[in-house]
């Protein structure tokens, strides 16, 4: 409804240091790997709206920065996000001398309060060579569970109301 507002994103800034920012970007991008509602994108089947995993992988920009940012920096980073034609989540790494700035900025309808918390213990496993278990069950699987569970109990309503008119 509201296209142009930042009113649904949720951003985050982590400030690390002493850290390889390299390193630190393979680390997240394995650990998004093992999310893939990380990817997720809105689309329109039939007139309505759905969530959709994204076809090409999540990029995560790593860039030496010539002086250290502000908050404007990263606020400036932060931007409404076009439902209909890109990912609901964006990474960047960014460097400047010994300190590393991971900035996310994700839209609230992927996103839980203790998503960060889950993530955030991916990639520091990964970070340090440890092996990261894919989701047993993914946010897909969610909806496909509450689907079924909606049809199933408009089904049942409808067999009682017509119940009731033949009764």
């Amino acid at each position: 409804k509201d296209r142009l507002s930042t009113k649904y994103n949720v951003p985050y800034l982590y400030i690390l240091e002493g850290i390889s920012p390299e390193a630190f970007k393979s680390a997240v991008l394995k650990a998004v790997a093992v999310h893939p509602y990380l990817n997720n994108r809105f689309a329109l089947v039939d007139a309505e709206p759905v969530q959709m995993p994204g076809e090409e992988r999540i990029t995560v920009p790593l860039k030496k920065l010539k002086e250290e940012p502000d908050m404007s920096f990263f606020q400036n980073l932060v931007r409404p996000f076009d439902l209909l034609g890109e990912c609901l989540s964006r990474f960047g790494v960014y460097s400047f001398e010994k300190k590393t700035y991971f900035f996310i900025d994700i839209h609230h309808s992927i996103y839980d309060g203790l998503y960060m918390t889950v993530l955030m213990q991916d990639i520091l496993k990964a970070y340090k060579g440890e092996s990261l278990e894919p989701e047993t069950v993914s946010s897909y699987d969610a909806a496909l569970y509450e689907k079924d569970r909606l049809e199933k109990e408009a089904s049942l309503s409808a067999r009682a109301y017509f119940d009731a008119q033949l009764k």
